[in-house]
């Protein structure tokens, strides 16, 4: 792959020989950099990692608060490639992290977090599931009132026809839900997501309408308007097909049991949604009102422009530290030595402010204490008033500073690298942790893994 920028043209010689699976494919993201990428350009990225990393497969998950993402188990680490917000923006992201720590992590959000701090409601495993694929089987979540499943469905089904377009066409399966909706004249409804948009069709009635990419109103109050403001409980849930593991509504067949611990939750208020009552009926809806409301959405719908990829009239950058001088500050600070010292009496740096924060400055770096993630962080070429610095040179010197760090004390815990420019790793050393980053120019940050590693790069 030809490179044509200065980030690129750095990274693509070692891309070749490098041999762990996981930065091969961060670093092929350098190729893409600051280009107008294609939604096809994304699909082949997929496809091309997903031969590097084979034998290991790709497991999709989204709904939750990351946005949807293809993942893989690679030794110890996990590595997630997601796409952009939107269907015009194609940026490419790469992360990866410490897989027992992601998972631990993830498994707390799920177990103790609120429904909303999620980190997934899906997943769609392409092959067959493996042991190791148990932990994702518990982003699965059974609603059993409106309120709950306006909560877990509405962004889920909002988002899945972007979702899906993000994933080559072979990748893509048939996302189908029905429910019994003999409470009313309309018998089986179905649900089914395309990528052009949500589908809900009665196969009494013969209705159908198309709720198109980005429209408003929530599938669970869309259900609920159809179904005429039943409960949930009677709107009876039939099957879903596409998803390995996805969300779920109550089938009529749960034990004595489920239903008795379902009624105190709700009783108690146990998860702050309230049970489906008289006080809280959705109004009715009919697929006339339906047919209506998608045709004026429609006329309000304006296109918006395509985000740029990359800032006007950049300054280049003003690197006031070398890569040398930040490793032997690293190599001086894990030997223990303070490093307020090293700033000042070993770089030359004094006292003054950044940010109007207290500080030790000198030309073209700052250093300032954070109140949180991070005993001090360093930064070369700080960005100043309305200029920022050229995106590729200091992504260039990023990744310079963190492959000298990788050669120092090991591959990183956790990293992230786009097309954009940004550049981010993390570094477990003992009970000490330092990362990179490219937010406010290129940023060292020194501190105890226990406060930082909750701030691991992620989407």
């Amino acid at each position: 792959m030809a490179c044509k920028d200065e980030y690129s043209s750095i990274v693509e010689p070692t891309r070749r020989l490098c041999t762990d699976p996981i930065e091969r494919v961060s670093n092929a993201v350098a190729a893409l950099a600051g280009r107008a990428l294609t939604l096809e350009d994304y699909h082949q990225f997929l496809l091309d990692a997903a031969a590097l990393l084979a034998p290991a497969r790709p497991v999709i998950v989204g709904g939750g608060k990351h946005g949807s993402e293809a993942r893989w188990r690679v030794g110890g680490r996990t590595l997630a490639i997601s796409g952009g917000d939107r269907p015009d923006m194609p940026l490419v992201s790469v992360s990866f992290v410490d897989t027992e720590h992601a998972e631990d992590e993830e498994f707390r959000e799920v177990k103790w977090g609120l429904i909303q701090d999620t980190p997934f409601h899906w997943a769609i495993f392409l092959g067959p599931e493996t042991p190791e694929d148990v932990w994702v089987k518990r982003c699965g979540c059974l609603c059993y009132n409106w309120e709950l499943f306006d909560e877990v469905f509405d962004p889920v089904f909002r988002s899945l026809p972007h979702d899906l377009a993000k994933l080559p066409p072979a990748w893509r399966p048939q996302i189908v839900y029905q429910w019994d909706m003999s409470v009313t004249a309309l018998g089986v409804v179905t649900v089914r997501a395309t990528v052009d948009g949500v589908q809900i069709s009665s196969d009494v009635t013969g209705d159908s309408v198309t709720l198109p990419p980005g429209f408003q109103m929530g599938i669970g109050r869309i259900l609920a308007g159809l179904a005429q403001g039943a409960p949930l409980r009677d709107v009876r849930f039939l099957e879903s097909r596409g998803f390995s593991i996805g969300p779920t509504s109550l089938t009529g067949r749960e034990t004595p049991e489920l239903l008795q611990q379902i009624a105190w939750m709700e009783e108690h208020n146990w998860d702050e949604f309230g049970p489906d009552t008289e006080h809280n009926r959705c109004p009715g809806l009919t697929f006339d009102d339906l047919r209506t409301a998608v045709a004026l959405a429609a006329g309000d719908a304006e296109e918006e422009p395509r985000p740029r990829t990359t800032r006007d009239n950049p300054v280049p950058m003003r690197a006031g530290l070398t890569t040398e001088q930040l490793q032997w500050l690293v190599q001086q600070w894990l030997g223990g030595a303070p490093i307020a010292d090293l700033l000042t009496r070993g770089l030359g740096g004094e006292n003054g402010t950044y940010l109007t924060k207290q500080a030790i400055v000198c030309t073209d770096w700052a250093a300032y204490q954070p109140e949180h993630n991070g005993e001090w962080a360093i930064i070369v070429s700080p960005a100043e008033g309305e200029e920022w610095n050229d995106d590729q040179q200091v992504a260039g010197a990023a990744w310079q500073l963190c492959t000298t760090l990788t050669n120092m004390v090991g591959p990183a815990f956790a990293g992230r690298t786009t097309s954009h420019f940004a550049y981010t790793r993390f570094f477990r050393v003992g009970e000490r942790a330092l990362s990179v980053d490219t937010l406010l120019g290129l940023r060292l940050r020194l501190g105890s893994f226990e406060e930082m590693k909750a701030f691991y790069p992620r989407d």
